[in-house]
């Protein structure tokens, strides 16, 4: 009797999908395969029904710790619109928001803090899923009674198309998420490293010569040792191009994790910023057990900053999220009473 290879990676509903499909039309690149492990309708991690965050899923971020994130959101939106003149309305952007619960936080903080802003704000959620817009219609339902209805587009280029005169575009942890492709220097050139099966029916690393004129252009081109491997997000160019269209006048506030160019091509960081998390344990193996991990990787804020002042935008400030929002927090801080520790 044959006993079953309990950890084939293939062994996922999505994992035999995919390999069916390797097999069938030779291997895939990275950027397709993290993408569909992913955003994949029927199995991607982020298309799941009930996929948490927090203490029963498989990472935290700081909207799952309580709301004092989302009032600090709300804080800047009430900053920066005040800076922009007190625009009304004012469409209120949030793209990668979940289960809605940060959008949530940051409508119940402007409704006691700052009513002409939740007075003025069009609330709106950039969201492609369908598992992911239910649970945010219903976080939403109670938060939004009271001031203007949320809307839901299912990119920005949707909201391109009509773009809102002015807006407050916010994001947290999205950029990370988008799918990286991954490369192999090998002491004189590039490899982009593909995704094949091999005879055991594992995914397994593959390595294609690219041309030099095909290299993505803030790829190094020397300094680093054989065997470096490190990712670059095709996608990041397009999505700021289309969010500085469907914001002709605002402000975006982006958090994420990232490094500047020289640390994230660094020589000594050889194995690149691509990983997983399953249960709160990082799984080092991006292959393992697709739409059931979630892949993530570092984004390249020099490149981001690039990108930006190529779509015409310009940059307000970089610095680390505990700086931010200590200095957000400074004017509540000092309120008589002061607030709750909690």
């Amino acid at each position: 009797m044959a006993t079953p290879a309990l950890d084939e990676p293939a062994g996922t509903p999505l994992g035999r999908e995919l390999a069916a499909e390797i097999r069938r039309r030779g291997p895939m690149a990275f950027e397709e395969f993290m993408a569909r492990c992913l955003y994949d309708p029927r199995w991607g991690y982020y298309a799941a029904p009930g996929r948490t965050v927090g203490r029963s899923g498989d990472f935290f971020t700081s909207v799952s710790v309580g709301p004092v994130f989302g009032e600090l959101v709300a804080a800047w939106a009430e900053r920066s619109w005040q800076e922009l003149g007190r625009p009304a309305p004012v469409a209120l952007i949030e793209q990668g928001g979940h289960d809605g619960r940060l959008m949530a936080d940051v409508l119940g903080a402007l409704a006691r803090r700052a009513p002409e802003l939740r007075a003025a704000a069009r609330p709106v959620l950039v969201e492609p899923l369908e598992a992911r817009r239910t649970e945010q219609r219903d976080r939403l339902a109670s938060a939004a009674a009271g001031g203007p209805p949320v809307a839901w587009v299912e990119s920005l280029d949707n909201l391109a198309a009509a773009p809102p005169p002015h807006a407050l575009f916010f994001a947290n942890e999205l950029l990370d998420a988008f799918p990286v492709a991954r490369w192999r220097f090998d002491g004189q050139s590039w490899q982009q490293l593909e995704v094949a099966v091999d005879r055991a029916g594992r995914f397994i690393w593959q390595e294609r010569p690219t041309s030099a004129g095909a290299l993505p252009s803030h790829l190094p081109k020397h300094g680093l040792p054989p065997g470096y491997v490190t990712e670059t997000c095709p996608g990041l160019a397009s999505w700021v191009r289309s969010l500085a269209a469907a914001m002709p006048r605002g402000r975006a506030l982006v958090i994420d994790y990232g490094r500047e160019a020289a640390d994230y091509f660094a020589p000594h960081r050889n194995a690149g910023t691509l990983r997983g998390y399953r249960d709160h344990r990082r799984c080092d193996d991006p292959l393992a057990a697709p739409g059931e991990t979630d892949l993530t990787a570092d984004v390249n804020f020099s490149q981001l900053a690039d990108e930006a002042r190529a779509a015409g935008l310009s940059m307000v400030g970089h610095e680390r999220q505990g700086t931010l929002l200590t200095r957000l927090a400074v004017p509540r801080l000092q309120e008589d009473p002061a607030p709750d520790a909690a």
